[in-house]
């Protein structure tokens, strides 16, 4: 049962990160489509920016050591962040999602970059207080031992 948790909590872990990404993208996406001047999406994009995001959670999961989730930042979690915006950026201007503007296109990787970075930061948040919770459960199980031991004395 310990295999099939441990693959339930990383595909778990690859829908948070997907819908996390889809969201920020398409948020990108409905703002360019507003300053364009229309109110209408095409849904091929939509589709396409849903494929893209669980395509990249297991990129992210299994081959860049789920980079976004490290501990620390070092050289190597900043080159998988560009390397990430990158792919994200190149499916976007192949897809036409931004009309292959390159201004726009330029823009969008730095909001990618971005989006990364917060995401980063959102763990690590989520990291401290998993943590911290966890010391609080452990201290009130050792202070309930301590009692239970010091009732049967």
């Amino acid at each position: 049962m310990r295999k099939f948790e441990k693959i339930l909590a990383k595909e778990l872990g690859i829908e948070f990160k997907a819908a996390i990404y889809f969201y920020t993208i398409i948020f990108f996406y409905f703002v360019y489509q507003l300053l364009q001047g229309s109110s209408q999406v095409d849904i091929v994009v939509l589709i396409e920016m849903m494929a893209t995001t669980y395509i990249m959670g297991y990129i992210q999961v299994f081959l860049l050591g789920n980079f976004d989730e490290a501990e620390q930042v070092d050289l190597a979690v900043v080159i998988k962040m560009i390397c990430g915006a990158l792919i994200y950026t190149g499916v976007s201007f192949w897809g036409k999602w931004f009309d292959r503007n390159l201004v726009i296109t330029g823009v969008y990787f730095a909001f990618m970059l971005f989006c990364y970075v917060c995401a980063y930061w959102a763990y690590s948040v989520k990291r401290v207080v998993s943590t911290r919770e966890m010391n609080e459960e452990l201290n009130a199980f050792k202070q309930q031992k301590i009692k239970e031991e010091v009732d049967v004395l």
